[in-house]
């Protein structure tokens, strides 16, 4: 297995990240998966590739002088548990500590079971991200949808 996680400054693997996301139902509605594909457009695209293919992706916007916000990420299901998103997360790190103190992330809040976001707040915590707030109603999302609100410096 031959793995490379790098930043796609030239933007050539945008409809391989989307792939990716599609292939991710119980995360990603049809319109996040067109936010997506805008996402990996015009933010900054990282890229995990197995082999010469695409097997997960991040995107990554500055939103603060000080803070960068990782807005999408994805791997492939049969990918996933192998730490590729780490792997992912670490690169974001390493390429955006110079331009920022913060790195956030949201994602879904606990909801009334089965809550398939679990796993994926285990992933931030485990990456040392720190749950700061539970915003719900939360501007643009969807009504109970509640945000966590994850930060790292």
């Amino acid at each position: 297995m031959s793995l490379k996680i790098y930043e796609d400054l030239k933007k050539t693997h945008t409809e391989q990240a989307s792939a990716v996301a599609s292939q991710l139902p119980t995360y990603f509605t049809k319109e996040a998966i067109l936010d997506i594909a805008k996402a990996t457009k015009k933010d900054n695209l990282f890229i995990a590739e197995e082999n010469g293919i695409v097997v997960g992706f991040a995107t990554t916007k500055h939103t603060h002088l000080s803070t960068a916000e990782i807005t999408w990420i994805g791997i492939l299901p049969n990918k996933q548990g192998h730490g590729i998103g780490s792997k992912l997360i670490k690169t974001i790190e390493d390429k955006t500590k110079k331009v920022r103190q913060l790195l956030v992330v949201k994602t879904l809040a606990p909801v009334k079971p089965p809550d398939p976001y679990i796993k994926t707040r285990a992933f931030w915590e485990k990456q040392g991200f720190k749950l700061v707030d539970i915003i719900d109603p939360y501007p643009g999302w969807d009504a109970d949808n509640p945000c966590a609100l994850y930060v790292k410096p």
